[in-house]
């Protein structure tokens, strides 16, 4: 669900059942990553590195919007979507640096979203089955009726933002530390009126944004 070619995945999630939302979320979204790493920038370095202000560009655009978007859904399946495609962002963000803090913060990410969505999507499909709804707006007071199930939701849901020390907060680390931290190569790319360099900064700069955005709608 790499920007602009996202706007699939929501609805996927919205009409899917349970299972499916997982393993589509778990695993198939890692697969063009994974294509990403093993085809585009093994066997065609070149073209990969001029394109990559633009793949970076749309991994931050993935990030902010996607997190953003999160914070005006009432539908729980459709708020993890939505968090999907910022998260997504993240890994394309951190491929697109070509360094080895981004690329090996972009596998963590994957491997750990993949683990902490699917812990999402579960709860997501106990609490329709039980409530016989997904709207948050209806689900106010679920630490008094289930405390066990809010604290585990409660548990996946700092991890998918990023808490510190959490699974979800080392891949973020990492790709915004290759981002700010480039490699040198990237100041003979000129983007603009600025070098590359300094480019992939101003996207790390854009990406911490959306990680406090995240928190937000996770809290909330």
């Amino acid at each position: 669900p790499m920007f602009p070619f996202h706007t699939w995945l929501p609805d996927a999630h919205t009409e899917a059942p349970t299972e499916m939302s997982v393993i589509l979320a778990a695993v198939m979204l890692k697969t063009g990553a994974y294509g990403m790493i093993r085809i585009v920038y093994s066997t065609l370095p070149d073209i990969a590195y001029q394109a990559g202000p633009v793949i970076a560009a749309c991994g931050v655009i993935a990030i902010v919007y996607g997190a953003a978007v999160t914070l005006v859904q009432t539908d729980l399946k459709r708020m993890i979507a939505y968090s999907s495609i910022s998260h997504m962002g993240f890994i394309v963000l951190g491929i697109s640096v070509m360094k080895l803090d981004g690329l090996v913060g972009s596998v963590f990410h994957m491997i750990g979203h993949g683990v902490i969505i699917a812990a999402l999507f579960f709860l997501a499909g106990v609490i329709e089955e039980r409530y016989g709804t997904r709207d948050l707006r209806e689900l106010a007071g679920m630490l008094r009726l289930a405390p066990t199930y809010s604290i585990a939701l409660a548990i996946a849901g700092f991890a998918a933002m990023g808490f510190p020390l959490m699974m979800g907060f080392w891949g973020e680390l990492l790709i915004l530390k290759g981002a700010f931290f480039n490699n040198p190569n990237w100041e003979q790319v000129r983007v603009g009126a600025m070098d590359g360099s300094t480019f992939l900064q101003w996207c790390a700069i854009a990406a911490i944004i959306g990680v406090l955005t995240s928190a937000v709608y996770i809290i909330n």
